[in-house]
């Protein structure tokens, strides 16, 4: 699907190209585009005990996994999760902790209850990070990779 979706793209540039004189024939004309339907899954309540549960073999992984965990518990994109500092997380009238901020994608603002384990992830960071962040932050494409691994050292396919 990644490939269909750049060829979708470059589909559009040569468009672009033969209504600006560029391109003189469509070099598309014979091929069609095809995504595929894909059934992304999930993970089980087993699985992510398994990944709670299992001991990491170095600290980069363990924060990967606390990120992921983290990302799972309270429902927010790796892009929210990414973005959150300190301030972000408010206590209510009722004592309760909650996560206050707005959605990378959407712009809509978003109020999320802190459950026992991200507030456990939130303690072991407290105070160890730079900029008010909460959590130790790493690139996407990097995260992915390492959840690759994490998913590898825990059995899970």
């Amino acid at each position: 699907n990644t490939t269909a979706k750049f060829m979708q793209f470059f589909k559009r540039i040569i468009i672009i190209a033969r209504n600006n004189g560029i391109l003189v024939g469509d070099p598309f004309a014979s091929y069609k585009i095809r995504l595929e339907k894909v059934d992304r899954g999930y993970l089980t309540e087993d699985e992510i005990k398994i990944i709670l549960k299992k001991k990491m073999v170095s600290e980069r992984l363990e924060h990967v996994r606390d990120l992921f965990v983290f990302s799972c518990f309270c429902g927010l994109a790796y892009s929210d999760v990414a973005n959150l500092r300190q301030e972000n997380i408010q206590k209510s009238f009722d004592g309760n902790l909650w996560i206050i901020t707005k959605r990378q994608k959407t712009n809509t603002d978003v109020n999320v209850p802190l459950l026992d384990i991200p507030k456990m992830i939130l303690k072991k960071y407290k105070g160890k990070l730079p900029d008010g962040k909460i959590l130790p932050v790493i690139s996407n494409q990097k995260l992915n990779a390492y959840l690759k691994e994490i998913a590898d050292i825990c059995g899970i396919k």
